[in-house]
């Protein structure tokens, strides 16, 4: 008698997880869809992007005479970042609260192979896929895929990104084991 309710239980646990699972890999069709709030550096503005962010946790002068407007998220060690010159949004780091959310393989679909692949300086078990023309980048866990972080600036070629983001991740693993 027992057997049954455990197997509807199961059942039930297991629907709610492709559903969930299922749901996210119908939202990422295109560049836009991975956009966050449709902010896009070099064409939003920096009071319509600190509109749509709401209230600042906090701000840091950058020594490059650009600010970044700091928001708390609800990944800890993760916090959303805005960045701000000449009154228009150039650099967005934003938190991915739930890794379940966007697989690498999801962005991969979408945007195509990465132009430059790398390491993140974060952690050693996480891996970065860099759009440099589209201005996206893409740090998610080595096992699985899931995308912890992902970050928007002005698109450039290859060797601007190079010169100016490139160097936060690097193209050989950069730690001693």
């Amino acid at each position: 008698m027992l057997a049954k309710p455990n197997v509807f239980i199961a059942i039930l646990i297991v629907l709610a997880f492709l559903l969930k699972s299922g749901a996210a890999y119908c939202e990422v069709k295109a560049a836009g869809d991975l956009l966050h709030k449709n902010i896009m550096p070099g064409k939003t503005s920096a009071d319509e992007a600190l509109k749509i962010m709401g209230k600042t946790e906090k701000t840091r002068k950058n020594d490059d005479n650009t600010v970044s407007h700091i928001y708390e998220s609800k990944k800890q060690g993760y916090p959303n970042e805005v960045t701000v010159k000449d009154g228009q949004v150039v650099h967005m780091a934003i938190a991915v609260e739930d890794t379940t959310e966007l697989n690498i393989k999801q962005v991969h679909k979408a945007l195509g192979e990465p132009k430059r692949k790398g390491y993140s300086f974060y952690a050693f078990t996480l891996r970065v896929s860099a759009y440099p023309e589209q201005g996206m980048v893409f740090i998610y866990e080595e096992n699985g895929g899931g995308v912890v972080e992902k970050q928007f600036f002005i698109p450039r070629t290859l060797d601007e990104f190079e010169k100016t983001f490139g160097k936060n991740f690097p193209t050989e693993y950069p730690y001693k084991m």
